[in-house]
């Protein structure tokens, strides 16, 4: 029994020399991959303790192992020699943790940091293309259209100020019913945002018996089916669409769209009856 203790008192700590030499070789490895690939000195300094730290606590294993089976070492001196092991151990285990937590850290600051500067880059894109067609829109309508009554009052049909305002009044319902028809068959969802941008022009003409608003004009048939397609079926546009359609500058464009139009049928239902 004494032998084997003996005995284990030798293989414990030769075995333990090559578990603490492969975390060594790993912490080498780990500092030279994270110097390689994000050239990070805190991290890297991190790592290098660790390896250093592991060394040392190799050669104290060593030197233990020597002495118990070569050369004769002093009891007193030998337990000072494993404590300094041991402490090399604990300061290699911590900054080998730490150098994980720091690295994990850092990288996750700098994804959220790429992140950050392609959505802004994303959305400076966006913002630019929605003044882009706010600006075009405007000057157009400055520049050709007979004047602001006629404007504000779809009298004129001289320039495309009519076909813009009628246009960008079913975008902005197809946009805004665009959620709620997501999921339906094309022709229910075509049909209900036909109702949502002309239920009242339906409606109060059929109680005077008169025709309804989109019967009285085939321009808003096809209209309303471009702008219900090119809301949902349009491969990438739909999508960039809605974006644009999302920001203030076209928002506001497109509400005054929305509400110009939306008078001029509650003035027309009004006239009928």
């Amino acid at each position: 029994l004494m032998r084997s203790l003996k005995t284990l008192q030798v293989v414990v700590p030769f075995v333990g020399m090559f578990f603490v030499a492969h975390l060594a070789h790993a912490d080498l490895h780990r500092m030279q991959e994270e110097w390689a690939t994000r050239r990070k000195l805190s991290t890297t300094t991190l790592f290098a303790i660790a390896a250093i730290g592991d060394s040392i606590d190799v050669l104290v294993h060593l030197v233990v192992v020597a002495g118990m089976t070569i050369f004769h070492v002093d009891h007193h001196l030998l337990h000072s020699i494993e404590h300094f092991g041991m402490y090399a151990a604990i300061c290699a285990t911590g900054s080998s943790i730490l150098g994980e937590i720091v690295s994990t850290f850092m990288l996750s600051r700098e994804t959220k940091r790429s992140s950050d500067e392609h959505a802004a880059k994303k959305t400076s894109k966006i913002d630019l293309a929605s003044w882009a067609i706010v600006g075009t829109t405007v000057a157009y309508l400055c520049t050709q259209s007979l004047g602001l009554k006629p404007l504000l009052t779809l009298t004129d049909r001289k320039s495309w100020a009519w076909e813009i305002t009628a246009f960008g009044f079913l975008l902005k319902v197809a946009q805004d019913n665009k959620d709620k028809v997501a999921g339906f068959y094309w022709a229910k969802a075509l049909v209900a945002t036909g109702i949502a941008a002309f239920g009242g022009g339906f409606l109060a003409p059929l109680l005077v018996a008169r025709s309804p608003v989109p019967f009285m004009e085939e321009t808003f048939a096809w209209m309303l089916v471009a702008a219900w397609y090119v809301t949902h079926n349009v491969p990438f546009v739909s999508d960039a669409l809605t974006e644009i359609m999302n920001t203030s500058a076209c928002s506001v464009m497109f509400k005054l769209f929305l509400n110009i139009f939306k008078t001029q049928q509650m003035v027309g239902s009004l006239e009928l009856a």
